[in-house]
């Protein structure tokens, strides 16, 4: 592998913080298929807390494919079953249409 083949290669950060009984996930990177179980990882133990909201920031996301979406999806349907808000926060301009052509802007909560 090249250096610059290494580069290519996906990488994510979440960070959590928290702010009372909630919290705001902030996601950096690329949210697809191998990186996607360090978000599901994150939001599984924040559920098991019962963070009240869940807010995930996107605004430094630079790629998302089905298998993210898929999980916001997911992360979304468990939270407000355990009777809990959640929501997404600064959607950038590419996030924005990736969710809008998925045909999935209007089931989020945007702040």
């Amino acid at each position: 592998m090249t250096s610059e083949e290494s580069t290519l290669e996906p990488t994510i950060s979440v960070e959590v913080e928290r702010n009372g009984s909630g919290c705001v996930v902030r996601v950096t990177g690329d949210l697809e298929f191998a990186t996607a179980p360090a978000l599901g990882d994150a939001v599984t133990e924040l559920l098991r807390e019962r963070v009240d909201p869940l807010v995930v920031d996107l605004g430094p996301l630079v790629f998302i494919d089905s298998t993210g979406l898929r999980l916001l999806v997911q992360s979304k349907q468990q939270t407000e079953a355990q009777g809990q808000r959640f929501a997404l926060r600064n959607l950038n301009a590419r996030t924005r249409r990736v969710f809008d052509l998925a045909g999935m802007l209007d089931e989020f909560s945007i702040e």
